[in-house]
């Protein structure tokens, strides 16, 4: 999972970055932040098979997606106003 992380930033450092691990449709969730000047927020979703990544990503691309990104504005937000 580290290199997965890392080929999307270079620079990181999966075992500090990690903020969160969880249950997600079936699948496996990792949240990881990283500060380089600018926050980076990157989640990963890991599911057991494919059919059930099929089945599950057009909902998760219509809704979740944008839960997720609503979640980080305000999470950004907090952090800017501290």
């Amino acid at each position: 999972m580290p290199l997965l992380y890392q080929a999307l930033l270079p620079h990181a450092n999966w075992d500090e970055d990690k903020t969160g691990i969880g249950e997600f449709s079936g699948g496996k969730l990792f949240e990881l932040w990283q500060e380089t000047g600018e926050m980076e927020h990157v989640i990963i979703i890991l599911f057991t098979n494919e059919p059930i990544a099929a089945k599950l990503m057009p909902a998760l691309i219509q809704d979740e997606l944008r839960w997720f990104w609503y979640r980080h504005k305000i999470t950004w937000a907090y952090a800017q106003s501290h």
